[in-house]
């Protein structure tokens, strides 16, 4: 005569903290977005940013787009359950709740309506019509919820302003639905009518469901949003400083920022000469381009740039723009690459001309 525990409701919500956080904050999206039918729903965000330049001597020459995609966007399947979405403001907030057969919702209950948790009496009363209904297959096994939202900052958050506080809540109710009764006897006489379904405190001897609010706890969680401050570059250095044009030679690149980065920072590494390739060619057949990665608390990183000497005379040198674009570009004197014989053998302790 009765059914218990079973999972029946299961909240998501992300609240930012209402002093230290809530007011730098502007609510873009989120998903699931809206309530929305039983079977599935979809999570995850997509959004694009970046920037684009342009290079060259004598103006802009070589173009290129630095975008960056997010994409995390998932479909999941809730057979018998839905969700609803309630967030507002800043504050994400969600419901999932199973439907069929039982809707365990208090807003979608009438006197007298079981709503699918117990069968409709025919006739005679009798102990079977009250016999709780199995729920569903999601109520009864793993349940796992994905929701996702963005904000953006309302200003550049710097310093001790750049710390944000998230409370994150998971609260699960689970639902015993039972049909209570004085004795076996008159189990019928209780049970096979509605007397009071669905009140937390109903008379003994009735179609019920019994409610525990469970699942962890509230958790806070801190970011520093400062951290994505992009941090300048301050310089760009090669060794060897010249080149000489020898078939696959390999001359180091390093970037270096103003101060340890506080995240993995991409760089963008652009070449604007065939005969200096910094890593994948552009489609337009002029130039090349590499990312490179400053880890978290580090402040340099280092790229190789492939020379040659094609369609270079003897005694003829071109000069490759190589420019690093974090932000803004960051542009130094060309790597002058030379058409020449690499030395083979340099005295100990002397390197190849420069």
């Amino acid at each position: 005569m009765e059914r218990a525990w079973w999972t029946g409701i299961v909240g998501s919500s992300v609240t930012p903290d209402p002093q230290t956080t809530d007011s730098k904050l502007l609510w873009q999206a989120s998903e699931p977005q809206n309530p929305n039918a039983e079977t599935t729903y979809t999570s995850g965000q997509e959004f694009s940013f970046g920037f684009s330049g342009s290079l060259g001597p004598e103006g802009p020459s070589v173009g290129f787009n630095n975008s960056h995609s997010v994409s995390n966007q998932r479909s999941h399947t809730i057979k018998d359950w839905g969700v609803e979405s309630e967030t507002a403001g800043n504050d994400l907030a969600w419901r999932f709740s199973a439907r069929h057969p039982c809707d365990p919702r208090p807003e979608y209950y009438k006197p007298d309506q079981y709503g699918g948790c117990f069968p409709e009496s025919e006739g005679t009363p009798s102990v079977a019509n009250a016999l709780p209904t199995l729920p569903n297959d999601l109520s009864r096994g793993q349940l796992q919820v994905e929701t996702s939202g963005r904000w953006k900052t309302k200003r550049l958050l710097d310093g001790a302003d750049g710390k944000l506080s998230f409370e994150v809540a998971t609260p699960v109710e689970i639902e015993d639905t039972v049909c209570a009764y004085e004795s076996r006897e008159t189990a019928a006489d209780w049970c096979g009518v509605g007397g009071g379904f669905f009140s937390r405190a109903v008379k003994l001897g009735g179609l019920e469901i019994r409610r525990r609010v469970t699942g962890p706890n509230p958790r806070v969680y801190e970011i520093n949003a400062a951290s994505v401050n992009p941090i300048p570059i301050k310089s760009l250095t090669f060794s060897p400083n010249k080149a000489i044009g020898c078939k696959n030679d390999t001359v180091t690149g390093t970037v270096t920022l103003e101060k340890d980065a506080g995240m993995d920072t991409s760089i963008v590494i652009v070449s604007d000469s065939n005969n200096a390739l910094v890593g994948e060619p552009f489609q337009s057949g002029r130039g090349s381009r590499d990312v490179i990665t400053v880890t978290e608390g580090e402040r340099k990183a280092t790229f190789g740039v492939i020379t040659n000497a094609n369609k270079l005379k003897d005694g003829e040198y071109t000069d490759a723009n190589i420019t690093a674009f974090y932000v803004t570009p960051f542009k130094v004197p060309p790597l002058r690459i030379y058409k020449g014989d690499c030395p083979k053998n340099p005295p100990p302790g002397e390197s190849p001309p420069q």
